[in-house]
């Protein structure tokens, strides 16, 4: 019973933790979305699922994908993290079919693809 307490306790600390981080780190919607915000929100727990290490996307990844997307409204904001995504699709190695897929499995409509090719940035 101990061991069971011990876990359960450990879980709402994680938890609130978690809750911490996606509450600090979110962009709102009065704000702008920066590349920092990509990089900092998501960018570091989708990218293991996105270059293939992972089989399923983290769930930081997800909370990160819909607390970034209200802050991507303006043509240029959306061009600026498209460029932004871009370079780091190419330098990381992002696996273009996995960057659509993570958009499904989260349940996000996100504003730019995670894995644009510079052609993309242009639109």
């Amino acid at each position: 019973m101990g061991k069971k307490m011990m876990g359960f306790s450990r879980f709402l600390w994680v938890l609130g933790l978690l809750f911490l981080v996606v509450i600090t780190n979110s962009v709102h919607a009065e704000t702008e979305a920066t590349c920092q915000d990509c990089i900092q929100n998501f960018v570091s727990n989708c990218k293991p699922y996105l270059v293939g290490e992972a089989a399923v996307p983290d769930v930081g990844c997800c909370l990160g994908l819909s607390n970034t997307y209200g802050g991507i409204t303006k043509p240029k904001t959306r061009k600026d993290i498209c460029e932004c995504l871009h370079k780091l699709a190419v330098r990381d190695g992002y696996k273009p079919d996995r960057a659509k897929k993570v958009l499904k499995y989260c349940e996000v409509d996100f504003p730019v693809p995670l894995a644009p090719s510079a052609a993309d940035c242009k639109k």
